[in-house]
């Protein structure tokens, strides 16, 4: 018999075999629950901490990850005396490999180190590998989505 994993919804108890279905599902309940900009591209700013997010989306996770009292799903690092929580199992991973380890990433082709993979790579690929996004309407080009929105909207060609 072929086993496959099921995937429960944490909101309201759908249960998926497919994880693209329980992808989709998820999707539609952020939506339900965020509002149909959930996932708005742009600058949104925490009002208790002033911490900037690139989407809506991430601004949200960054209020329930840090501000939120609920504690639902919450882990701790496990490092004595360390006081750092999450709900995302990775960040405990990237945290851990960060701060307790000193794990950095250094760039091949330049001086740049970062403390996270995932910056390494941007790194690269803005930096040595040329990526941008261009405006069609003139010569501006920047890395970042966000940026190319404000620029278009400021302009209005």
């Amino acid at each position: 018999m072929l086993y496959r994993k099921k995937h429960v919804c944490d909101h309201c108890g759908a249960i998926y075999c497919s994880p693209k279905e329980y992808l989709l599902h998820k999707i539609d309940v952020r939506r339900e629950i965020n509002g149909p900009d959930w996932n708005a591209v742009g600058e949104f700013f925490c009002e208790l901490c002033n911490a900037k997010c690139s989407r809506k989306s991430a601004l949200v996770k960054h209020m329930r990850n840090k501000h939120s009292d609920d504690t639902t799903g919450m882990m701790q690092c496990e490092q004595p005396g360390c006081e750092y929580k999450t709900r995302d199992k990775t960040n405990i991973k990237k945290h851990f490999e960060k701060v307790h380890l000193g794990i950095r990433w250094p760039c091949e082709l330049c001086k740049f180190v970062s403390s996270y993979k995932s910056d390494l790579n941007r790194h690269v690929k803005i930096v040595h590998n040329g990526y941008a996004l261009s405006c069609e309407q003139c010569d501006f080009s920047t890395p970042h989505q966000y940026v190319l929105n404000k620029h278009k909207e400021k302009h209005q060609h």
